[in-house]
């Protein structure tokens, strides 16, 4: 989650949230390029920021995953400044992340099932009741994930997103069968 607070000369501060006190993809970034970012560790259903403390708020598959889908929509409407903006991507039910998800689940007993988040804030119908006190412009949107490969792509999808990364002590073979699972999901005709 990211928020951009108010400009001086034409300059952004960005704030990034993850709710893992593990190093950031934000702080790796910033790094990288030299951007002013700063990201911290915080959960979207209770932000550590006062109220209209932006002049937009930023999630990119990020929220959507909060346990309570509506308390998330209040902190970010909360920490947003009156006319500014909120944007999310949100994952689409029936797409091939949804799909992937779906054999995660599969394959890991006990592992949340994110297809709830998908189908909770997934479509435009829903994030527009997750704000019934705004106005929302909500619009699908088709992209294309490029990789190498599928192998290559379920590699770095496994490795980067913690809800399906698998434990790295596991040697029960965990990570061969969620690769197993997620390749053909991966080589459907709708992702060429």
């Amino acid at each position: 989650m990211s928020g951009l607070g108010p400009k001086a000369e034409h300059h952004l501060l960005e704030l990034g949230l993850d709710p893992r006190p593990t190093p950031t993809v934000a702080r790796r970034r910033s790094a990288a390029e030299h951007l002013p970012v700063e990201a911290g560790v915080g959960d979207a259903q209770c932000l550590p920021f006062p109220d209209r403390s932006f002049d937009a708020v930023l999630s990119t598959y990020g929220a959507m995953f909060a346990r309570d889908a509506g308390a998330t929509a209040r902190e970010l409407v909360r920490v947003c400044r009156p006319g500014g903006r909120i944007a999310l991507a949100n994952w689409s039910p029936g797409g091939v992340i949804d799909e992937v998800f779906a054999v995660l689940h599969r394959h890991r007993p006990g592992s949340p099932d994110l297809t709830r988040s998908v189908a909770a804030g997934g479509t435009a119908g829903k994030v527009c009741a997750l704000f019934p006190a705004v106005r929302v412009g909500a619009a699908a949107r088709h992209f294309d994930l490029r990789c190498t490969s599928c192998r290559a792509w379920s590699e770095t999808f496994l490795r980067s997103f913690a809800p399906a990364a698998p434990d790295p002590a596991d040697t029960s073979g965990t990570a061969t069968v969620l690769r197993a699972g997620a390749s053909p999901r991966l080589r459907q005709p709708h992702l060429a």
